[in-house]
């Protein structure tokens, strides 16, 4: 799925969802299933809405997430299972939505985190197994939530090898944050 503009700012809500049921209007909608290939977002992408790419397994490229994009929502690439690569949240994203990119296991490189996040939601990347390398939390995460970093069991062998690095702003870390990760 290539956008073949640079003009959209928002992909919004359960954009490219198999189906999803919207409580507004009391009907089940169906959105473009079973994208399949590289996944090219806009250059001016500002905000990647809930839902917006969830549970799409076809996407099979690395994902490069535009400098510019400040939110990813909840769910947001939830099963996207074949993006591989290095994943790199650059320093423009200040909200990362819980399970936004939870079991998406075919990350096979390191994970990057904006420097401007706060707060690491509930399941952000659990399940993301194939990811690996050092983890550095960013100064000013004050809290990093539960199976934030949580792999499947005990066969997960996320951050196999690497090492943790935790800032001194950081609070609250919540149950099973860093589950069956091999630092």
């Amino acid at each position: 799925l290539v956008f073949n503009t640079d003009t959209i700012e928002t992909i919004g809500y359960a954009w490219c969802l198999n189906s999803h049921y919207d409580y507004d209007t009391e009907r089940t909608e169906k959105y473009f299933p079973n994208l399949t290939g590289s996944l090219v977002l806009p250059s001016n992408l500002k905000i990647i809405g809930n839902y917006a790419f969830r549970g799409n397994p076809g996407f099979t490229s690395n994902l490069v997430i535009p400098d510019g994009v400040t939110t990813i929502g909840d769910y947001a690439f939830y099963g996207c299972n074949y993006l591989n690569g290095n994943l790199v949240i650059p320093d423009s994203v200040t909200t990362l939505g819980k399970y936004a990119f939870a079991y998406c296991y075919s990350f096979n490189g390191t994970l990057t985190l904006s420097s401007n996040l706060t707060v690491i939601e509930d399941d952000v990347f659990a399940g993301c197994t194939g990811l690996r390398g050092d983890l550095i939390v960013p100064d000013g995460v004050t809290s990093i939530g539960s199976r934030a970093f949580g792999g499947f069991n005990s066969g997960s062998r996320m951050f196999e090898n690497g090492t943790l690095t935790l800032p001194d702003s950081v609070i609250t870390i919540k149950s099973d944050a860093f589950d069956y990760c091999r630092f």
